[in-house]
């Protein structure tokens, strides 16, 4: 969404433009000085062609939000939540998808009812061993786990670990 806007400021001729100042002061924009602007729209570019990787990714399939991946970043960051299994599966949801998630699963009237249950994803025959609630601001609000569940044995389970790259 953001290139194209980026390339038209490439393309323009940039030595016409002067350094701005703070409102009120005559601290000059950093990013608008002679030489640094045209460094920082390449910068922009890189980023929108090779995005970092997010900090998570929503498995709700009727995702509710823009688009799937979650950044600690986001101006709009509500925070997100984290469910793990006893066979090392990961999922997470935004706030919204997930409370529509919880939703579809009525027996489970809060996230620390989870714990124990079966495994969101379709495969898998673990159970669920930790639910992790990240705030607004990137730090854990509330933790649960489930320390009693040893963990699975079985091939198919053993295979997708060594798949799965922590987080």
């Amino acid at each position: 969404m953001a290139l194209k806007p980026l390339m038209r400021g490439l393309q323009a001729d940039l030595s016409l433009i002067t350094a701005r100042h703070w409102p009120g002061t005559r601290e000059a924009i950093i990013e608008t000085q002679p030489g640094n602007l045209k460094m920082y729209l390449e910068s922009l570019v890189e980023n929108c062609k090779h995005p970092p990787a997010a900090d998570a990714v929503c498995r709700y399939a009727d995702c509710l939000q823009v688009t799937m991946e979650i950044y600690f970043s986001d101006l709009d960051f509500e925070g997100f939540l984290r469910i793990g299994c006893i066979d090392a599966c990961k999922l997470e949801y935004h706030p919204g998808c997930w409370k529509e998630l919880r939703a579809e699963h009525r027996q489970q009237h809060s996230e620390k009812d989870f714990l124990g249950a079966g495994c969101l994803t379709p495969d898998c025959a673990g159970v669920i061993s930790s639910v992790v609630m990240y705030g607004s601001d990137g730090a854990v609000r509330r933790e649960y786990r489930d320390t009693t569940r040893q963990r699975s044995a079985s091939p198919h389970c053993m295979r997708r670990s060594l798949k799965m790259q922590p987080r």
